[in-house]
């Protein structure tokens, strides 16, 4: 994490997934044992350490106030950690910081470093006191010397050293690596404190204890985490206190009770890297009640147990999907929602881009646009007073469908393309002629999905759609001569998103942005002109094209079928054939590349005219 913003997102994060666990865990405390009210800690765990994601949480609209509040802050502040419309990417839940402080929410965030490193340190010298105060203890008595052995013996449990320490008033262990036994100084511990530190010792709850102890750092500034961990050490004493009871029968399970009782005491309380049986009076209580419910739990609940963790771990670990999009209505949360919303696929880009622009939608462009456009933007939204609607230059425009053209891979892992925009004009004659204005765009990758923006200037292209009258934008041509005349070929592709379907520029709800869109329909058309020498004495009325497309780096196009143009009939010009051919691709996971050659097979009342294999070139 590098700044106040995505610690206080992180926090609160994990601040939701422990009041779940608390709520979950008092309402089956009777119910489950002390290994899973112990265990399910480590759901927890797992929270603390995985960064928050700012797509997914346990609670969505979370996200979306804190960016915003973010935004707004940052308006006003010239941070040197956060900029106010930079999304926030939790990559590590460390913080770091690899500048000077310059504004008052980076002073916080110096602060919260400066605090976590006290609070680690204040650990790291209770833990060497106590390491030394341990090496000025005696070696203990043939009497506790031999109880120790009797009680490890009698439980099979591996023994460790032990040393007589003044002051201390109850046994514990210390050490993660060489563990000790520390007990008061003049006493021989009960055989029964003494098993309790061996389980200690057996199931590693030091090193636990300093586990916890680095999580309790990361978030020392929150109240809630710190009882939240308080309750953690307790349930690990009542754990170790369920396995000393059932190795205990009948009055010394009641003895074991009454001797916790006079251990209240909390002097090295969640000192790392140590175990205590004297944890505080508070605590100590809720361990006699849980020593008064004791039972040996069915074998059955063990099952239970784990589905409940399980069940737990998924709500708070993958959390729900937020659907920022139709939440707020002023400039700042709506370019929040879209910061946190990244489009996922290069389809769902430009379907937002083109839906942004021809709607003036500013929910879609926030989408689309890149960190650095979005403060750009968020005062152009000022100038329309903070409304959801700007004006484009495509608001002129209509569309059924979005049909982008030329879209190719930029081998960078972007891609460009040109987004069509038309008007559908009827002549005097009934003709239909469709007005197209092309923008060419670009792609790229950033801030977890993708985004997009304009690569030049909007051109024209009018009646497209009437074969005599234009052509469409070509991004490749042919040329060669024959025996008999020339030909020439030109190549366009085009992806199309939501073809067959009412797309949802179509719907009430078109201005909503679809991130996750993918292509219908991806299709390369080509027009192939055929001239002839005027002596060439050819009826061109007869004449049938086979083409094929091939040679792509993928492989899609090689040996793929024919383009549909042998059942076309040519448009004739005096002495030229035109023919309009195309193939297409339903639902390409990804954009293939385009072909580099193009068979052609021209037939004339079944004889073969002419038939070559051209390279493509890109037009220039």
């Amino acid at each position: 994490m590098g700044n106040i913003w995505e610690f206080l997102y992180q926090t609160l994060t994990v601040s939701i997934a422990a009041a779940v666990l608390l709520l979950i865990k008092w309402l089956l405390r009777d119910k489950l044992s002390p290994r899973w009210q112990y265990g399910v800690w480590a759901v927890l765990a797992l929270r603390v350490l995985w960064p928050a994601s700012t797509a997914r949480g346990l609670f969505p609209p979370l996200a979306l106030w804190i960016e915003t509040l973010k935004s707004a802050a940052e308006l006003r502040l010239n941070s040197a950690y956060a900029a106010p419309f930079e999304v926030m990417r939790l990559e590590s839940v460390l913080p770091w910081a690899d500048s000077a402080p310059r504004s008052v929410t980076d002073w916080l965030f110096a602060l919260y470093i400066a605090g976590a490193a006290a609070t680690l340190l204040w650990y790291a010298a209770r833990y060497v006191r106590l390491c030394s105060l341990l090496k000025r203890g005696a070696a203990v008595d043939a009497e506790t010397a031999r109880r120790i052995a009797e009680t490890a013996e009698k439980y099979g449990q591996r023994p460790c050293a032990a040393v007589a320490v003044p002051g201390l008033s109850s046994a514990f262990v210390c050490g993660v690596f060489r563990p000790v036994l520390a007990v008061p100084e003049g006493e021989t511990p009960d055989g029964k404190v003494i098993l309790h530190e061996l389980l200690h010792l057996k199931y590693r709850d030091a090193l636990q204890n300093v586990f916890w102890c680095c999580l309790r750092a990361l978030h020392w500034c929150n109240p809630l985490m710190q009882y939240v961990f308080d309750r953690v050490g307790n349930d690990m004493e009542s754990l170790c206190d369920q396995r000393v009871l059932e190795r205990l029968e009948g009055e010394e399970r009641r003895e074991y009770g009454g001797i916790l009782l006079e251990m209240a005491n909390g002097s090295y309380a969640r000192a790392p890297g140590t175990s205590s049986i004297s944890n505080g009076a508070k605590n100590i209580s809720r361990r006699i009640e849980a020593i008064a419910r004791f039972k040996l739990y069915p074998a059955g609940m063990a099952l239970v147990a784990a589905c409940t963790a399980v069940a737990l771990g998924a709500a708070l670990l993958t959390g729900a999907s937020g659907d920022y999009y139709l939440k707020g209505n002023d400039a700042l949360s709506i370019l929040a929602a879209a910061r946190l919303s990244r489009c996922t696929t290069v389809a769902g880009v430009l379907d937002t881009y083109h839906k942004g622009l021809l709607f003036g939608n500013v929910r879609c462009l926030a989408t689309v646009a890149p960190a650095g456009e979005q403060e750009e933007l968020y005062y152009e939204v000022q100038k329309w007073q903070n409304d959801t609607w700007i004006d484009t230059f495509a608001s002129q425009f209509d569309t059924y469908d979005p049909v982008f053209f030329n879209l190719f891979a930029d081998g960078e892992g972007g891609y460009t393309a040109e987004i069509g925009f038309f008007r559908p004009e009827y002549d005097s004659e009934g003709a239909l002629h469709e007005n197209y204005l092309l923008l060419p765009v670009e792609v790229w990758s950033e801030g977890g999905g993708y985004v997009a923006r304009a690569a030049g200037e909007p051109r024209p292209l009018r009646d497209t759609w009437r074969y005599d009258a234009g052509t469409m934008p070509v991004y490749s041509r042919a040329r060669c001569e024959f025996d008999g005349g020339e030909v020439e070929v030109e190549l366009y592709n085009f992806a199309l998103v939501d073809y067959w379907f009412p797309s949802a520029h179509n719907l009430m709800d078109g201005s909503v942005p679809e991130p996750d869109a993918q292509y219908n329909n991806y299709g390369i058309s080509a027009e192939v002109t055929i001239r002839f020498d005027e002596d060439a004495g050819i009826d061109t009325g007869h004449m049938t094209l086979n083409a094929r497309l091939t040679g792509s780096g993928d492989g899609v196009w090689d040996g793929a079928e024919d383009l549909e143009s042998g059942d076309n009939v040519p448009m004739v010009t005096g002495d030229t054939a035109t023919f309009f051919c195309f193939m297409s691709l339903y639902r390409p996971e990804e954009i293939p590349e385009p072909p580099e050659a193009i068979e052609l097979k021209l037939m004339d009342n079944g004889e073969t005219l002419f038939m070559e294999t051209l390279e493509l070139e890109a037009a220039g």
